[in-house]
């Protein structure tokens, strides 16, 4: 059974992969302060703009993206009315794919877990992941999907990772320490016939 959802305002980061677009979407804690969006941090004090979280998930789809990745992303900010979600900022930006090609018609599933123990996933479609793999251990991780999780698991060094500012459907943010669970890389069907593939 799904965990109810807390978190009344989500971002929606948008990419294109060979003319096919993708989205990944993190909930949050955001509030309007001086007509300004702001998501609160893991520390329940600091707050990130969403300019702030672009500068901080930018590198992550950085470290997965391949030759055949557009150049831009978008960063939309929902807030939740009754049960329309409205969009309320946007943000954009550009990256720099870090080599290599998308494997078109991929999927990696990222599992971490929230300060009250329930999972929150992370979905990447046609990143340059290695697919058939499962890893439950960050040190056999391959390099490019260790980079992308530094990003959520606390370990990374940017200043506004999204480990600081992502909550889970409870509304609590990604447990200290350790919130990492584990990756799988697959196919996914659905986006493989999309594109006519086998």
């Amino acid at each position: 059974m799904a965990t109810p959802l807390v978190p009344t305002t989500k971002i929606q980061w948008v990419y294109t992969v060979s003319g096919v677009p993708h989205k990944l979407v993190t909930l949050v804690n955001a509030t309007l302060i001086g007509g300004v969006w702001n998501l609160l941090d893991r520390d329940l004090v600091t707050t990130h703009t969403l300019a702030d979280a672009m500068s901080g998930i930018n590198p992550a789809f950085q470290a997965i993206s391949g030759s055949d990745w557009d150049t831009g992303i978008t960063g939309t900010l929902f807030q939740l009315s009754g049960i329309v979600w409205n969009p309320m900022s946007v943000v954009t930006d550009t990256i720099t794919p870090a080599g290599g090609t998308g494997i078109l018609g991929s999927q990696m599933t990222m599992v971490l877990r929230d300060i009250n123990f329930k999972q929150v996933k992370v979905l990447v479609m046609e990143g340059t992941c290695a697919v058939g793999k499962h890893y439950n251990s960050q040190s056999a991780i391959e390099a490019a999907v260790g980079d992308f999780a530094k990003a959520f698991d606390g370990t990374g060094v940017t200043a506004h990772k999204p480990y600081l500012w992502v909550v889970g459907r409870s509304g609590g943010h990604l447990i200290g320490g350790s919130p990492w669970i584990g990756v799988t890389t697959d196919f996914n069907n659905k986006l493989r016939r999309r594109r006519g593939l086998s």
